[in-house]
């Protein structure tokens, strides 16, 4: 399915399935990779209200862009800034193809390339970022090691977690004014546990 309407229409869900068939499962493992489907980011972009101002979207592990994408069609005549976390650099240009491919010509975008949960701590230490007001993630599904450092930067915010997407979801509500809004997937495990 093409979305969009400018000349840099990308058949984003193609682009999906083929950065998934270049990647065995250990390269997939190592990130906790699981690329949304764009069916998918649509219902998760239809969940969000109305927004009466501009955006500052959060899209942590966003891979290429499918979740981001999603959002700004579906606000596509309100100003947009996104800012998106991936340490899979191989996927940084086709994150801004699909960004710049969207509806929406009032996008800021900005991907970096460093580690979410690193970043996330210093900008809730340190609030000199604006926070954002909404937050659209498919995070990495991978366990925390007990000795890592993910899981000693985690502590300085009293975040304790043994799985990755709780602890970028955990850092996500950190990161989103009080009247934000976040959708995510969340395995079910999620609820079976005292997260």
């Amino acid at each position: 399915m093409t979305l969009g309407t400018n000349e840099n229409d990308i058949d984003v869900d193609a682009l999906r399935k083929k950065i998934s068939l270049s990647r065995d499962d250990g390269y997939k493992s190592e990130f906790g990779q699981f690329l949304t489907p764009q069916t998918i980011a649509n219902l998760m972009a239809s969940f969000f209200s109305e927004p009466t101002s501009s955006i500052r979207l959060l899209d942590p592990g966003c891979g290429h862009g499918a979740l981001s994408y999603a959002f700004a069609n579906r606000f596509k005549n309100i100003p947009l800034d996104i800012e998106g976390w991936e340490v899979d650099l191989s996927l940084h240009a086709q994150f801004t193809s699909v960004i710049q491919s969207s509806d929406n010509n009032l996008i800021q975008s900005k991907i970096h390339g460093t580690d979410f949960v690193k970043d996330g701590v210093i900008r809730h230490l340190t609030k000199r970022e604006l926070q954002f007001t909404h937050v659209i993630l498919n995070p990495p599904y991978k366990k925390i090691s007990a000795v890592s450092e993910t899981r000693q930067s985690l502590k300085e915010v009293k975040i304790q977690s043994v799985n990755l997407y709780t602890a970028f979801l955990a850092l996500s509500v950190l990161l989103t004014q009080k009247s934000g809004e976040i959708v995510s997937i969340t395995p079910r495990s999620f609820f079976n546990g005292s997260y």
